[in-house]
């Protein structure tokens, strides 16, 4: 009866950087008790029911099992070979490519039939590959929607590592396997490939160009060198620096000079006049 249902998803058999995040469903469940109901913006929402569908742990059990081979593949590339050298490779390889796309497939038919009977879905995973099927799913019943990706990375790598549906290829797979998905607004990225800045400014589907982030008038003066709107349709970007060491970086578009922040410091105003999109934000 609940208007939200949340899927669970322990995977992450490619995780390149770090692991443990198919622990993730069942560490929420246990921290949910410690929040309130009452949110400002939506008073009263939680009377709508929130539920989450019981947890499949062979999901995370395959997920486990197939983890030390891609641990095998990653470090054979890492050290300088080619994964495909060790006959194993290859076996290793389509094992995993295969769960993965199973896992999809129940993904997107676990969410398929949840959005029929008029549910809002939601998913918990899990690594960053795990929400393709339930886009599929949305995007079918909602041709034209948007995504909303909020990561440091692009993720629009093909096949990184060799995975087809590596946790770095969501976006990618987004473009290929959901066709209702009309605009990809990503929010934060940082860093990326070669590769991807290419698929970025190449993509038939009008990606928007990746630029260092615009700030005060200098929107303006975008919009009227390039007659065309910040968020265009395809895929548009707002990007930040991390502070690493002591000194945070970030750049200016259209003439603006470069700044530094001091770790702790507030963003002051830069060389160009306008007021920076960092002000009132510390750096961490």
């Amino acid at each position: 009866d609940a208007r939200l249902v949340l899927l669970s998803v322990p995977w992450d058999v490619t995780a390149s950087y770090g692991g443990g995040a198919a622990f993730g469903p069942d560490a929420i469940i246990e921290a949910s008790t410690q929040l309130d109901f009452y949110d400002p913006m939506s008073p009263g929402a939680w009377k709508k029911g929130v539920a989450t569908v019981p947890i499949d742990y062979s999901v995370q059990d395959r997920s486990a099992r197939l983890r030390p081979d891609a641990k095998k593949i990653m470090e054979s590339l890492q050290e300088g070979g080619i994964a495909f050298e060790d006959y194993l490779m290859p076996r290793r390889l389509e094992r995993i490519n295969t769960a993965s796309a199973e896992l999809n497939r129940t993904v997107y038919e676990a969410a398929a039939e949840r959005l029929d009977a008029g549910h809002v879905v939601g998913l918990v995973g899990g690594d960053h590959s795990t929400p393709l099927g339930l886009i599929r799913a949305l995007a079918e019943r909602e041709p034209g929607m948007g995504v909303l990706h909020l990561d440091a990375h692009c993720d629009l790598r093909r096949a990184y590592e060799g995975f087809d549906y590596s946790h770095a290829s969501i976006m990618y797979n987004v473009l290929q396997e959901a066709p209702g998905v009309a605009k990809i607004v990503q929010v934060g990225q940082r860093d990326y490939s070669e590769e991807e800045y290419r698929l970025a400014l190449s993509s038939p589907r009008r990606f928007f160009p990746v630029r260092p982030p615009l700030c005060g008038r200098n929107v303006e003066r975008h919009l009227r060198l390039h007659r065309r709107p910040v968020a265009g349709e395809g895929l548009c970007q707002f990007r930040h620096r991390r502070a690493f060491g002591r000194v945070l970086s970030f750049y200016r578009y259209a003439g603006c000079r470069r700044a530094h922040l001091q770790r702790g410091a507030l963003a002051g105003r830069p060389h160009c006049g306008c007021r920076p999109p960092y002000c009132g934000i510390r750096p961490v």
